[in-house]
């Protein structure tokens, strides 16, 4: 046995050694250029064959077994060039040593030549520019966004520190919400499709088209003056180093709805591609662009020859006259033509629901024209359809005396009376709805760019970035609508009302309703019709009410198109290095919203059998069984920009700029309402529907009213009114004319020093028309002149007014309503920095900016976005804010693409812009918004990037990425809440009810939640794999205003946990699997009082799957 062992490792070793002859080994380290840090987890192969290895926690490689001779060698990285390095000589049973710095340009390693090929959007791009920049700037890079998976810039900015999204489009930064926050795109401003607002919603922006996001936390005098929260700049790629092409397609499934559901769906249109209504067949037709849309009163240019006058016995004057019943039934038999030719968007369908589908495309590639010349381009397009289904429950609660309470004696301040005030309760009131919510959505975008690069100093950019998104949204609500209905099943929980049908005469009994809230109370007086000595509800039929159904359909599109010309220039003038970067921009937005409706249904029971029933419209009280608005909006921009960066000496940096903004909107609105025909020959006023399922069928073309062909009689029916008024349509520009200028100092190249500031000149307009008739809105009132018929003191007693003599100024002179507002701001910041070693760095700043009001919070009258939507009347005398900020914060870079941050930011506020209710009704609020006295945010954030080396290297990597933001906010209000009385020409006030705490009106600042928590995890390997599970949290934030009781409406926690697989398949292909909202969270809503939630709204989004292929270069 011994001998045997001996012999055979003697042929072992002999082996080795003849075949060890042909083979070399290669080793080396893989470090960042610039840091120096070794990269863990590069990749290293040798080309042309299966050797590789991947570097380990000390970003150290080992290659065995590799072939005697002259071999190339590709090293890639995550977020770093590839590079192809040749000439690389392996020697028989040698180790060759290869140490590889990845940087952009050609570079030689000891004779040995590298290439390399620049690439964007990744994790050490973006960690490099954050720790590069002057602010203080969070980010996020492509390569975190399709980890991610996040679908749009709205999804994916919320994993950026101490960032929320309300309402799934609009941005929040540090608990500030979008008025005190702005986007740009590449650097520059964009128009909003928004009508009531200048915010971009971000949801329009797909993932496909950018590769990065940054958000500047802190302010420098170049950024736009209205900062308050922050500022986030969605960048997009110019051309690439080399020609790349990617194709992705993708599908899915939600838990909601699944392909082949039944899917509720509005009206379509004629012609109706990837979202776009072509043709516009949805909406009003042009003939109808300057006419309004009544017909209810004959003009009396009319057909005058039909008339006849009506001469008064005693003065022989026309005191009226008599129409011929032709002249009516020709008036009227013509406006039915027409009210036919009006879309009918109150209809609906029912259809299939599908698998949801996504496809983008990327191609671009670089051309080198000659030495010193080189241009390229770079094209990305993206498409994507889906359908989603959510059912909704909502609740809307009253405040009542509580019964317990013996109350409180207090002294009415005003009239010096003494009243008892009691504690109140919470108790649900008139409003309580199952609702089911369908909505099919696609979005198109596009992004080209082109560049010509002129001896590396010099270039020349082209962008356009295109966006287009249509909603289709059908919401059927059933239940208690306060006039409606009355839900029996919440009110008297437990009861079986069946029971009480045989043999009833469905006759409850008669009590005072003296609270009004539609239960009865023992300390009500009732009519006890049956002598036993206690009130009887009888049957649930005749007490509750008709159960109501309430009908919101709204189809709308909206696009952003801009372009962007820029011009960057590097030049030496002597000893000083200039450059200099020019833009101009041009851009729209538009917005097409052809119907926004919505109609009412109660459910009548049968006489016979009241266990039946059928849904019709609902017409008491004077209503109008349904209304429309058709609306449409654009805004364009216009802006130059210039920038030059000046460096003095090697610590000394000027910077200067000019910028130049003009924005143009023009918003029209018309308001449609759906009423019976005033004059019919026929009668059929049947409009009912059988059934829930049946929603709005009723509605179709049989029940308009018509003109019958064959006797030109005219059929009773449904027609188009018109409601439209002089403020339904505005024009607003919006101008800025800034300066800025900053000094940059570095000190022993650790303290960095920048001081500047920027001045702002800025003006805006409003000027409310009627859309349909062109008329602009105005009040009568003085002049203060004399005019021809105003009562004056003849002095003189010449018979003429002259100058100095007292008169009668009347108000009968007009003034159109226009609404205007202006400031001039200087604006200054200080940045101070200090490097505490190559590796960690302390920033500060602090700096004043200003915050103003949207659009139509200035402007004094009614206006609905859609209807169900808060009402909203605007006030003329909002002040701007002026926002205080001091940041301080902590970072650290211990390797690679890790990090550690802390930082401490505050805020203070003067005159805070702050939403107020000031009514309620139905199922919409009426608000207003106020200057509050002050505000403060005080807050911490926290950030870490940390690779967890807790697997071996050949398994894969682990890699965390978390942050964490806590904050506390408060804004003290006003006692009152005024309106502007447009009729009054004067303010209005409204005493505020709610906020009073501790004699102080103080709440937090909307939108704003104390905790926001981001957490992902994500593992890769040399094979391709790539797992990350991403969540995403924040505490409860306040959304909307009570006007009954202290405790407002708050958004609860919502815990969002995704999860996305990859998996490279050879060379040019990855599959991807991606599932939303793993925990199967719901969206709560709650009114929030004496340290009890009472929930108004609940859905759940249901969880989704995902799955797509992409073949790339």
């Amino acid at each position: 046995m011994k001998v045997f062992l001996m012999r055979y490792l003697f042929v072992m070793n002999l082996l080795v050694t003849v075949y060890g002859q042909d083979t070399g080994t290669l080793s080396g380290v893989i470090l960042d250029h610039k840091s120096k840090e070794p990269l863990i987890g590069a990749n290293v192969i040798v080309e042309g064959t299966s050797l590789g290895a991947a570097t380990d926690y000390e970003g150290k490689y080992l290659i065995q077994g590799v072939d005697v001779g002259i071999i190339s060698l590709k090293v890639t990285y995550i977020g770093y060039e590839v590079k192809n390095i040749t000439n690389v000589e392996i020697v028989p049973r040698k180790t060759l040593t290869v140490n590889i710095d990845l940087k952009r340009d050609v570079v030689s390693i000891a004779g040995v030549e590298v290439k390399a090929e620049k690439k964007s959007g990744t994790d050490i791009e973006s960690l490099t520019q954050k720790q590069d920049a002057l602010e203080m700037q969070d980010n996020i890079s492509a390569d975190q966004i399709s980890k991610s998976g996040d679908s749009h810039v709205a999804d994916a900015v919320r994993r950026v520190t101490g960032v929320t999204i309300m309402d799934d489009r609009f941005l929040v930064v540090r608990g500030l919400g979008d008025r005190y926050s702005s986007a740009q795109l590449n650097s520059v401003g964009m128009p909003s499709p928004e009508s009531d607002r200048r915010s971009v919603p971000l949801d329009l922006f797909s993932t496909a088209l950018i590769s990065g996001i940054d958000v500047a936390k802190s302010y420098r005098p170049d950024l736009p003056g209205a900062f308050g929260g922050g500022n986030v700049n969605i960048r997009t790629k110019l051309y690439p180093s080399r020609t790349i092409y990617k194709l992705k397609i993708g599908t899915g499934v939600s838990g909601n709805i699944l392909p082949g559901d039944e899917m509720i769906t509005n009206m379509s249109g004629s012609n109706d591609l990837l979202g776009f209504d072509f043709g516009r067949s949805r909406d009003i037709p042009s003939s109808f662009e300057d006419e309004l849309i009544s017909y209810g009163s004959i003009p009396e240019t009319y057909l005058p020859d039909l008339l006849t006058p009506i001469v008064s016995n005693f003065t022989g004057d026309t005191i009226g006259w008599n129409s011929d019943p032709v002249r009516e039934y020709l008036w009227f038999k013509d406006s039915y033509r027409k009210n036919s030719l009006l879309p009918n968007t109150f209809q609906n369908s029912i259809k299939k629901s599908s698998l949801p589908a996504s496809t983008s495309f990327t191609y671009g590639t670089k051309y080198g024209v000659a030495n010193d010349l080189e241009m390229g381009f770079l094209f990305d397009g993206n498409y994507s359809r889906k359908s989603k289904y959510n059912q909704e429950r909502m609740d809307r609660y009253n405040a009542y005396n509580d019964p317990s309470d013996d109350g409180t004696v207090i002294v009415d301040p005003v009239t010096g009376l003494e009243i008892i005030q009691y504690d109140k309760i919470l108790r649900k009131g008139f409003i309580g709805l199952d609702r089911d919510i369908y909505q099919t959505s696609s979005n198109i975008g596009m992004n080209f760019s082109f560049g010509l690069t002129v001896r590396k100093y010099l270039r020349f950019g082209l962008r356009n970035v295109y966006t287009h998104t249509s909603k289709d949204n059908f919401t059927s609500s059933s239940g208690m609508s306060g006039e409606l209905t009355h839900d029996y099943a919440n009110l008297y929980p437990g009861k079986d009302f069946n029971a009480y049908l045989d043999g009833v005469s469905f006759n409850g009994e008669q009590w005072d309703d003296i609270d009004g809230d539609g239960i009865y109370d023992s300390n009500e007086s009732y009519s006890d019709s049956n002598q036993n000595g206690q009130w009887d509800p009888g049957d649930s039929i005749s007490v509750l009410d008709e159960n109501g159904l309430l009908i919101s359909q709204r189809y709308n599109e909206k696009a952003i198109n801009l372009t962007t010309l820029s011009i960057e220039n590097k030049f030496d003038f002597q000893t000083i290095k200039n450059e200099i970067d020019f833009k101009y921009t041009f851009g729209k937005s538009d917005m097409y919203e052809p119907f926004a409706a919505k109609s009412e249904w109660e459910y009548v029971r049968d006489e016979l059998d009241p266990r039946t029933g059928s849904y019709t419209l609902y017409l008491r009280n004077g209503s109008n069984p349904g209304v429309s608005y058709n609306s449409k909006g654009k805004e364009n921009i216009y802006g130059v920009s210039y920038d030059h960066l000046i460096t003095v000496a090697k610590n000394t940096k000027i910077k200067f700029g000019l910028k130049v903004d003009r924005k143009e909107r023009d918003f029209r609105r018309r308001y449609l309402y759906m009423d019976y025909s005033l004059f019919s020959l026929a009668t059929n006023d049947s409009i009912t529907t059988s059934s829930i399922n049946d929603i709005n069928g009723a509605l179709d073309d049989d029940y308009w009213a018509t003109v019958n062909q064959s006797d030109s009689t005219i059929n009773e029916g449904l027609v188009f009114g018109e409601k439209t008024s002089g403020f339904d349509g505005f024009i607003a520009t919006e101008d800025i004319d800034a300066a800025y200028l900053m000094f940059n100092y570095t000190w022993n190249e650790n303290l960095e020093i920048s001081i500047g500031g920027r001045h702002e000149d800025y003006s805006m307009t409003m000027n409310p028309y009627h859309p349909v008739l062109g008329y602009k809105p105005y009040t009568l009132e003085a002049n203060g002149t004399w005019d021809v018929g105003e009562t004056f003191n003849d002095v003189n007693n010449n018979g003429v007014w002259d100058n100095g003599e007292a008169f009668d100024d009347a108000e009968a002179d007009t003034a159109v309503i226009n609404f205007k507002n202006s400031s001039k701001r200087f604006l200054p910041a200080l940045i101070i920095n200090y490097s505490l070693s190559e590796k960690s760095k302390i920033r500060s700043s602090f700096s004043k900016t200003v915050a103003r009001a949207q659009f139509r919070e200035y402007a004094p009258y009614v206006f609905q976005e859609f209807l169900g939507a808060d009402e909203t009347i605007g006030y003329p005398n909002l002040k701007n804010t002026t926002i205080q900020s001091s940041d301080i914060r902590y970072e650290y870079y211990p390797k690679g693409v890790e990090l550690v941050s802390l930082g401490i930011f505050q805020k203070h506020f003067t005159s805070p812009i702050e939403e107020s209710l000031i009514a309620a009704s139905g199922l919409s609020y009426t608000k207003s918004w106020q200057n509050g006295k002050y505000a403060d945010i005080l807050g911490i954030e926290s950030e870490l990037r940390k690779d967890l080396s807790i697997i071996p290297s050949n398994i894969g990597f682990l890699f965390l990425n978390t942050n964490l933001s806590l904050s506390k906010s408060e804004v003290v209000l006003p006692d009152s809440v005024f309106i502007h009385n447009a009729v009054l020409n004067a303010q209005v006030g409204f005493p505020n009810t709610v906020d009073n705490n501790s004699n102080k009106r103080a709440r937090p600042l909307q939108g704003q939640s104390n905790v926001v928590f981001n957490m992902s995890l994500n593992f890769k390997n040399r094979s391709g794999l790539d797992l990350n599970l991403a969540y995403n949290t924040f505490s409860k934030r306040l959304v909307r205003i009570s006007n009954e009781v202290a405790g407002h409406f708050w958004e609860r926690p919502f815990h969002s946990l995704n999860f996305v697989a990859s998996k490279k398949i050879g060379s040019s292909y990855k599959i991807s699997l991606k599932v939303n909202n793993l925990l199967n969270q719901s969206v709560r809503i709650a009114h929030y009082y004496n340290e009890k939630y009472f929930t108004t709204q609940e859905y759940g989004p249901g969880r989704s799957f995902s799955i797509s292929i992409q073949l790339n270069n």
